[in-house]
């Protein structure tokens, strides 16, 4: 028996409404200031995070939190999606703070990681390439050097910040600098990407004492498409030739705006005291 059209999508719409009521309920945007963990590192590891986030940004996929000290400013940002992971290691991760209360990058403080020499970048994939599953007690061992794999390219090309709108600061930094800058991303052994910044507050011309509340742009810096070939005028006829180009030209387009357009979104924070 065919079941009709109307109930089919009453079913899906039920059945997708049973899986949300179990998942982790987040904000788009994360609405209220945090106090940092007491124990927190800038390593690129979820240890004091514990797999809890603020925030699941769903025009950038990322699961993210930004908190603060009374010293510093931190984000950390967890990317389990494969073209939100492309973007960060084409262009990286850009965290803007805009004090102006204006939706306008120009005159905010940027901080830009992970930031490479000219012509190096980073390519990882997050699909399981195995065509059969490992012996069980080989599953752990693979995960782990994979993992071990790709922070040691991580550790050899991402070596910089990019920096811009920071009165003496250069514009790029190394991650090992004495600025008052840090960053950090790594793998864990499920194929999960965080990535942490911190700066200090006196670099932004912030400080705990004023509860001071500013804009935030998280962007996802999509890097150029080197698939984007030439497809032909952009022009609309009658032939049938005419259509397939103008649908191949949309669909790729499409396909180019989700893998390397970059996404980005805007927050509003306010500094927490003890």
């Amino acid at each position: 028996m065919t079941l009709p059209v109307s109930k089919i999508a009453l079913y899906l719409f039920l059945f997708t409404t049973v899986l949300n009521s179990f998942g982790q309920k987040l904000p788009n945007v994360q609405e209220t200031g945090v106090r940092a963990p007491f124990n927190i590192r800038i390593d690129g590891k979820d240890l004091e995070w514990n797999n809890r986030f603020q925030a699941h940004n769903t025009n950038t996929d990322i699961l993210y939190t930004i908190c603060n000290d009374d010293e510093n400013l931190y984000l950390v940002a967890q990317i389990s999606n494969q073209a939100a992971l492309t973007k960060i290691m084409a262009g990286g991760l850009t965290f803007i703070v805009q004090k102006s209360n204006k939706k306008t990058n120009k005159g905010g403080i940027s901080l830009t990681y992970p930031a490479f020499d000219k012509g190096v970048h980073l390519s990882f994939s997050l699909r399981s390439t195995d065509e059969f599953p490992p012996p069980p007690d080989m599953t752990a061992k693979i995960a782990d050097s994979v993992m071990k794999m790709n922070n040691n390219k991580i550790s050899a090309k991402a070596k910089f910040i990019r920096i811009n709108g920071m009165k003496d600061i250069d514009t790029l930094l190394s991650i090992f600098n004495q600025d008052g800058v840090r960053a950090a991303g790594y793998f864990d052994n499920k194929k999960v990407y965080i990535c942490e910044i911190s700066v200090s507050l006196k670099n932004l011309g912030l400080s705990i004492n004023d509860s001071q509340k500013f804009l935030y742009h998280l962007l996802l810096n999509g890097g150029p498409n080197k698939y984007m070939g030439d497809l032909g005028n952009n022009t609309s006829g009658a032939s049938l030739q005419d259509t397939l180009r103008d649908a191949r030209r949309a669909i790729t387009e499409r396909l180019y705006s989700v893998a390397y357009g970059t996404t980005d979104f805007w927050g509003e924070y306010t500094l927490v005291k003890k």
